[in-house]
């Protein structure tokens, strides 16, 4: 984590903390990558908000324009297609 001062230009100030560098990049954190984040997980999450890990052109999966997903999330989603096609779960008309 980065931490950077910052003043208002009226007086006072205080310290800022974010994940990433001094210049703002995130680094992707699937396995031992490091390589740029430049996309976040666009998974919804119960309750609200998106997962929202970067991750970098290797471990991105595209589901579609301007969404993307983690390897997690992926895996999850095609768990659910598969089981969206299982007999016995069609809605009886």
């Amino acid at each position: 984590m980065t931490c950077e001062p910052f003043v208002f230009k009226g007086g006072g100030g205080g310290i800022m903390c974010h994940r990433g560098t001094r210049t703002g990049k995130v680094e992707c954190h699937i396995g031992d990558c490091h390589e740029l984040g430049s996309y976040l997980c666009d998974w919804a999450k119960p309750g609200g908000g998106t997962c929202d890990k970067p991750l970098c052109d290797t471990h991105r999966y595209s589901a579609g324009p301007d969404k993307d997903w983690c390897p997690k999330h992926r895996a999850e989603a095609k768990r659910d297609e598969r089981q969206a096609v299982l007999p016995g779960l069609e809605t009886q008309p």
